[in-house]
């Protein structure tokens, strides 16, 4: 008290305390409930997702969930509507594709009739120049005879059997086989891997290199992104196929790699193009030339040869013979100071340059062709499929030898051939070079010098650290993405280019590669209804002898896909997807009102009045008729189910439950007669389809979100290929008719002179008198003349002795239509009057047809006589 001045001061301070402490207490207090409500409240969440964890475990883990847990989780689908809706929004997309991929085909066909005809119209015009310039004999009487014969022989293209260039129909339905041939070939690779199989291990070594060239040609040899993919997929399914084959003979992976299969050497033709000379030149060059230029590098490492050299020097110094014998075992070499001093020499200097050469190459994962770094990692893969008991390490060991010995060393043993220098290789430099390349083998097998090379066993603490250095190297090589995602590849993107893909290859290779695969269809493709014997069965026979019958000009194909592309649920495929959709919908409606230990108890249970109160409040919350219109419109739309694109949409949420569980008992059977739903016990199959919906939500989701704008991508292209198509169309059918009229007005302006008091002189005057001249020309005929030019096959029903009373009038009055009349005096038959399309004759003569009706099937005609005389005239 005595620090307060007064009494009064004291129990102020201590009333001050009391109510501090006072309040302080009734804090903690109030902080400690409130923390009690608030760890409860936390506790109760951390349960609830430890729960919700346990559960998702629970359906990621088992392989038939109970119907139960799958039911306690289908909260986690309250954004199905979203879902759904994008599944179908995919599946809408997949059939716009579709149809637009039909179409386009539709206009593609289109636009190469017009294409034909364009082409028929100009070897009709050339033909007949041709004609008239062959034709030397202008005096003689049957001159007209003669230029009508040869003209005919000349349209008819029979000159040439084996020219798929000609303009007619058999030799364009031959081009349009071939290319198909070719597309079905570069798209399904297993075709050509069975074909290298069967007859690159039966055919002489001549007979396989032009195998291979021919491979090579039919791709393109990989000079852009489309076939490059198609030739490393080729790569794939050939070591694929090869190491199927070949797996039961053999008893390690390294007696396997020591064989020399077809893969092998279709991996070396590969991998011999453009990119990989630049890539190593940029490689090995500088290291090669150092290697060259240095005039006193010797990297000889055998004792023996050492030896003989040393010999051979102390001669040429002394001019007298060494008393030292020349031929010595290894073992006996080794004993001259002289041959260990160089040895050692050699080898370091072998160490040093063999050293550069492995920095260089493990500095240059990125450079490497992706070529070849595709098919190391799909070698890896199979390997490590085919041999599982093999340790990883030994695998990329055996991968790297290959890889370098097929791959690597013919660069450095033989620069000059790879573009790697432009210079001749001195034998020592040679000799220099195969020593670093051996080496360098070494070191990617990850082998030491044996007893045999003692000499050498220096080197083996250095083989092992720079072999690690390379595996790693070959590991990181095979780290790389696939062929499909490298390219941007995608299976429709041939349907989505308005370019087509484009081969140039040389008739004979076509015909071996033909003559090949009929032999061994049988082996190459088993069923006998496949697309390969289809097309081979409407190519008939491979020619044979096609050396003296076929242009030495390459052939340029265009390639088809017979089977038109379209996806494999073209034929109700996609009906079946989308009604496997809306049947999960289904079930899943049916087990949110009802519980069952299995869906089979819970379909076969009778519907309730509870259950039908319960109804109606699910569909309320699934389909809500209130909110905001974007939800209410989402609702109306996922309500509405099509169960297939064919059929009328049916409103869900006005089905009674009874109803809608009989919709989806329907359904379900129907899917499991077809086999799309997998019989099970107590129609597990569905639920665990559904459980694996949710586990996989967010994991679809992208899937979905990426698969949209990838066919929303392709529509657009598809779209882009549509509009060129009926441009290209559009712009052929103007040159076309542009060239017809042209053709037309050139006749026209021609003023052919007339003999007076003719025939055909009074018919000009007769029409002139009329004002019915037409525009391009009038030409009057007997129906004699016309027959013995051959022109008129036969008139039906008359008489020969008959047809100089018979009059027939051509005439053009507008561009391509060709005006027939008849006229049949004294005859009981009335006159005819027609119209024939000028493109109609030359889709006629495309077709190969010889004759054709005209005149309401009067007078028979040969095509090609009518289209020389129309020609002329």
């Amino acid at each position: 008290m005595q620090y307060f001045a007064s009494p009064e001061t004291w129990v102020i301070s201590l009333q001050a305390m009391i109510r501090r402490h006072l309040a302080m207490n009734k804090l903690r207090y109030q902080i400690r409930d409130g923390s009690q409500g608030l760890n409860y409240a936390r506790q109760q969440g951390l349960a609830s997702a430890q729960l919700h964890e346990n559960t998702l475990q629970q359906l990621k883990s088992e392989k038939n969930p109970p119907i139960g847990v799958v039911k306690s989780v289908l909260h986690m689908l309250s954004n199905n509507d979203v879902d759904f809706h994008e599944d179908l929004v995919i599946e809408e997309l997949r059939q716009k594709v579709i149809e637009s991929i039909r179409e386009n085909n539709q206009l593609d066909s289109q636009v190469s009739m017009i294409d034909v005809q364009i082409a028929l119209l100009l070897k009709n015009v050339v033909t007949l120049d041709e004609v008239v310039k062959l034709s030397n004999a202008f005096f003689h009487r049957n001159r007209k005879m003669q230029q009508q014969r040869k003209f005919s022989e000349l349209v008819s293209g029979n000159s040439q059997n084996h020219d798929l260039r000609s303009v007619d129909k058999t030799s364009r339905e031959k081009l349009e086989l071939y290319q198909q041939l070719v597309y079905l070939l570069q798209t399904e690779p297993m075709y050509l891997a069975r074909l290298m199989s069967v007859a690159g291990g039966h055919s002489e070594r001549k007979g396989q290199r032009k195998l291979d060239a021919t491979v090579l040609a039919l791709f393109g040899y990989g000079t852009n992104a489309r076939e490059e993919c198609l030739l490393i997929n080729l790569c794939k399914v050939t070591f694929v196929a090869c190491i199927v084959q070949e797996i039961k003979h053999v008893q390690s992976i390294q007696e396997f790699m020591r064989g020399n299969y077809t893969f092998m050497k279709l991996v070396v033709q590969v991998n011999r193009g453009a990119k990989e000379r630049a890539f190593f030149s940029s490689l090995f060059s500088p290291l090669v030339k150092k290697v060259i230029n240095n005039r006193d590098l010797d990297l000889e490492t055998n004792p023996m040869v050492i030896y003989q050299k040393c010999i051979n020097q102390e001669e040429l110094a002394t001019g007298q013979p060494s008393s030292r014998p020349f031929n010595v075992n290894q073992s006996e070499a080794l004993q001259s100071p002289d041959v260990v001093q160089i040895l050692s020499e050699h080898v370091e200097s072998l160490r040093l340059m063999t050293d550069e050469f492995l920095n260089a190459i493990i500095q240059t994962v990125n450079s490497v062709p992706y070529g070849m770094r595709a098919i190391a990692r799909e070698l890896r893969i199979v390997m490590e499929e085919a041999f599982p008991d093999e340790h990883p390490e030994e695998i990329i060991k055996t991968l790297g030898n290959f890889i370098y010995y097929r791959y690597l060393s013919p660069a450095i043993t033989a620069p000059e051939q790879y573009d790697v220098i432009n210079c001749e290789v001195s034998p020592i430099q040679r000799r220099n070079l195969a020593e670093i390349s051996k080496m360098l083998q070494q070191i990617s097998s990850g082998k030491s010098f044996d007893s045999r090379n003692t000499h050498l066993s220096v080197l083996n603490d250095y083989i092992k650290e720079a072999s690690q250095k390379l595996s790693r190297w070959f590991v990181e090589l095979t780290d790389v993405e696939e062929p499909e995602d490298h390219f941007g590849m995608d299976p429709l993107a041939d349907h989505t280019s308005t370019q087509k893909p484009t081969v140039y290859i040389h008739p004979t290779e076509l015909y071996h590669i033909h003559q090949l695969l009929e032999e061994h269809a049988d082996y190459i493709e088993h069923q006998k209804s496949g697309i390969l014997h289809a097309i081979l069965q409407d190519l008939g026979e491979a020619p044979t002898d096609v050396n003296l019958t076929v242009p030495l000009r390459l052939l340029r194909l265009e390639l088809v896909d017979r089977r038109d592309g379209l996806p494999d649920d073209t034929n109700g495929g996609g009906d079946v997807k989308k009604l496997l959709l809306d049947t999960k919908r289904l079930i899943i409606l049916v087990i949110q009102v009802q519980s069952g230990p299995t869906l089979e108890a819970i379909l076969n249970e009778p519907v309730t009045e509870e259950h039908e109160r319960i109804w109606e409040i699910v569909r309320e919350e699934q389909f809500p008729s209130t909110g905001t219109d974007k939800e209410i419109e989402m609702a109306n739309r996922e309500r509405n189910f099509k169960f297939g694109y064919k059929n009328a949409s049916m409103d869900v949420k006005s089905l009674s439950f009874a109803k809608l569980k009989s919709f989806a008992t329907k359904l379900h059977a129907y899917l499991m007669q077809h086999g799309v739903i997998a019989e099970s016990p107590g129609y597990q199959s569905i639920i665990n389809m559904i459980a694996m919906d949710i586990t996989k939500k967010g994991e679809r989701r992208k899937l979905r979100n990426a698969e949209i704008k990838k066919l929303q991508n392709i529509l657009a292209h598809l779209e882009e290929k549509r509009n060129f198509l009926i441009g290209q169309g559009e712009s052929y059918k103007e040159y076309l008719d542009s060239c017809m009229k042209n053709m037309a007005e050139k006749r026209g302006k021609k003023q052919k002179f007339v003999f007076p008091f003719t025939r055909q002189y009074f018919h000009i005057k007769n029409l002139q008198k009329r004002g019915l001249v037409p525009k391009f020309g009038s030409f009057k005929y007997s129906a004699k003349t016309l027959y013995d030019r051959g022109i008129i096959v036969d008139l039906a029903g008359v008489s020969p002795k008959l047809y100089s009373r018979i009059t027939i009038i051509l005439s053009m009055d507008r561009a391509g239509i060709i005006t027939f009349e008849g006229y049949f005096p004294l005859l009981n038959t009335q006159d005819l009057h027609v119209d024939v399309h000028y493109e109609d004759l030359l889709q006629t003569q495309y077709e190969g047809v010889q004759t054709i009706k005209v005149l309401d099937g009067m007078a028979t005609v040969n095509v090609n006589l009518l289209i020389y005389l129309i020609n002329k005239k």
